[in-house]
């Protein structure tokens, strides 16, 4: 860096000269790159961060820790601490926020049967520990799905394949890529659609006749509870009901319509694409 300050300023005389003010060491116990620094903005978050001073060698009777001397007059360093050897003239230091020792080569996801089938490959890995997959409706807000212990080659590929036996109409998926010191990254996140019946609302009897009628919500529940409304041709909710079913399964609910008028009604679950209608007759 400091380098390409100097090779700034002799390739435009006109640039106003770097100094240790334009040079901020810093530390963070735990980093990450993707949040805790930008081009724009520098430090985007201040908590946890410890500056580390610059100092400037003015001459041979000691240090001054004046922040005021352009690079060239003197030698600009920082103490690092924690320093796990030395070769020659290098110099190794434990970092934070390096690469992990897992290189992913591809991750890719296909509908097969109104199953999901995810294949993944690894150029190496070493030191690495498992692959957690990860699942979310919408794309913002993902659970743990399953997880795969690495195979831990270091030099040679590796494939990995996981089929999600109970997907969802809409399936986003990624993959936490933990190793041995629990340090972690994700994949890219990709997006399989499905279009299976047991992803659909099915209603019946349908029509019903006014003022007799049950009508039957069949439907497959990404979740536990279930949140069911009846809304009527004018935009109207008439019914609202929230229980309890089995989530991932087949679930069929009753609900009594003998007191609605006859007309178009939706109905509309929480958690289900779209919205399915039955009519109730005169």
């Amino acid at each position: 860096m400091v380098d390409d300050l100097g090779a700034l300023m002799d390739a435009d005389p006109t640039a106003t000269v770097p100094t240790t003010n334009d040079l901020i060491w810093f530390k963070k116990d735990v980093y990450n790159p993707d949040t805790d620094i930008n081009a724009d903005e520098g430090m985007s978050n201040g908590v946890g961060y410890t500056v580390l001073t610059p100092r400037v060698a003015i001459n041979e009777d000691g240090w001054s820790e004046t922040d005021d001397s352009s690079f060239g007059n003197g030698i600009n360093f920082v103490q690092f601490d924690g320093i796990l050897g030395f070769s020659g003239g290098s110099v190794f230091l434990q970092g934070v926020g390096s690469t992990l020792p897992v290189e992913l080569a591809s991750f890719t996801g296909k509908a097969e049967d109104c199953r999901v089938e995810l294949n993944w490959s690894s150029a190496s890995e070493e030191n690495f520990n498992f692959y957690m997959i990860e699942h979310s409706r919408n794309g913002r807000d993902f659970s743990r799905l399953f997880e795969l212990p690495g195979q831990g080659n270091p030099t040679s590929p590796s494939s990995y394949q996981f089929v999600d036996k109970l997907p969802m109409a809409t399936n986003y998926y990624r993959l936490k890529m933990v190793d041995l010191d629990g340090r972690y990254e994700y994949s890219k996140t990709i997006f399989v659609g499905i279009n299976c019946p047991e992803h659909q609302m099915v209603l019946y009897p349908n029509p019903v006749v006014e003022g007799e009628g049950v009508v039957n919500i069949e439907f497959f529940a990404p979740d536990e509870e279930a949140k069911i409304e009846v809304i009527n041709g004018i935009g109207k909710i008439v019914r609202i009901l929230t229980l309890d079913v089995s989530k991932k399964e087949m679930n069929t609910v009753r609900i009594d319509v003998a007191d609605l008028a006859s007309g178009t009604y939706l109905v509309r679950i929480k958690g289900i694409e779209g919205s399915s209608k039955f009519i109730i007759q005169e």
